[in-house]
């Protein structure tokens, strides 16, 4: 569902891009495009390239948005402190609301549970674990862990501050200026033209070309991301239920090429079905909230059960994992109570207390 919407939000990026240049592409036309091209690299099983070249540019437009947040504070559309801190305030009645947007945003922000899931197997193929030598009584080994470890938490460090930069300007932009302005981004049509405002507003009408090109860069490159990095865990599902040997590489191979040539084709399906890019991408947003909770309770049984005593976290951070943990079950259980079964909570208090 999250990819169909992903997928769809490109296409209709694509299409947004092209009226630029008065050029009418229909967006489920260019959303087909993007799944059909998006199946064909991934089949290759190589797209390195397109990673060097898709990365600058979503740094490039981070680093605009950063941009466009310091050029709001000198428009109509700036922003106090105070106003910052109001919309920190807890408000159960607009939680209420706006829940299943809400907690789709919180799912959906920063790093979601695909991308926790995928960083493991990024690790492996990206040959981390090998480095590390197999013989465990090697005196070296606990040294070379450690050495590793540190640089694990450094990529994760530095994800965590390029996410931060991406991820806050842009909210405090969208409540400046989209909210001043009266716009809500809904529907497939008006989202990608109401959010191009933080960019024109800010900066001037020539922006809305860098906002067109690096939206659809990080959305064109999740696709690939999110695609790529699921398909690493369909042998293992099958591994886990004896279906396939762990040993046999080359059907492994196979099974995550065919998955990852299906998987752009379907999300394209759901989207067409669908035809809201936005729904589809609030249902990823709640379906990764509920998943955090189990990814964190994960770490912490293998901590305890599979790590290495020699190179387990230090206290403060197992304590830390801990309050991840209750805080992500605490936000999963909301997604329950408030979306899920949201109809159902309400007639029960209804008869209880009505």
């Amino acid at each position: 569902m999250g990819l169909g919407g992903i997928i769809g939000g490109a296409g209709q990026s694509m299409s947004f891009l092209a009226s630029l240049g008065n050029i009418e592409l229909d967006g489920v036309l260019c959303t087909g495009l993007i799944a059909v091209v998006c199946s064909i690299i991934l089949g290759t099983g190589s797209y390195k390239w397109l990673e060097r070249v898709m990365l600058p540019l979503v740094l490039a437009f981070t680093f605009c948005t950063l941009v466009c947040l310091i050029a709001m504070q000198f428009t109509e559309f700036r922003t106090s402190p105070g106003e910052i801190l109001g919309g920190m305030k807890p408000d159960m009645t607009l939680f209420v609301a706006v829940a299943a947007l809400a907690l789709s945003a919180y799912g959906y922000t920063g790093t979601t549970s695909g991308d926790i899931s995928s960083y493991t197997y990024w690790c492996i193929e990206k040959g981390y674990p090998s480095l590390l030598g197999a013989d465990r009584s090697d005196p070296a080994w606990e040294s070379h862990a450690r050495g590793w470890m540190r640089v694990l938490h450094t990529d994760v460090w530095l994800a965590l501050l390029i996410v931060t930069c991406a991820t806050i300007p842009y909210y405090i932009l969208g409540a400046g200026v989209l909210n001043k302005m009266g716009l809500t981004p809904e529907g497939n049509d008006e989202t990608i033209g109401a959010l191009s405002n933080i960019f024109t507003q800010t900066l001037g009408l020539w922006a809305v070309w860098i906002f067109a090109i690096g939206a659809f860069c990080i959305l064109f490159s999740t696709v690939l991301s999110g695609a790529g990095g699921g398909g690493r865990s369909i042998p293992d599902y099958l591994m886990e239920m004896g279906l396939i040997e762990r040993s046999n590489l080359a059907l492994r191979k196979k099974i995550i090429r065919g998955y990852l040539v299906c998987l752009p084709l379907a999300a394209f399906g759901i989207y067409y079905f669908v035809t809201d890019f936005v729904i589809l991408i609030m249902v990823g947003g709640l379906t990764s909230a509920i998943f955090l909770p189990i990814q964190a309770g994960a770490t912490l049984w293998l901590q305890r059960t599979r790590m290495d005593p020699r190179i387990r976290p230090r206290r403060l951070t197992y304590v830390g994992i801990w309050v991840v943990f209750v805080f992500e079950a605490a936000m999963a259980l909301l997604v329950i109570r408030y979306v899920v079964l949201a109809d159902q909570f309400d007639w029960l208090f209804g008869y209880l207390f009505g």
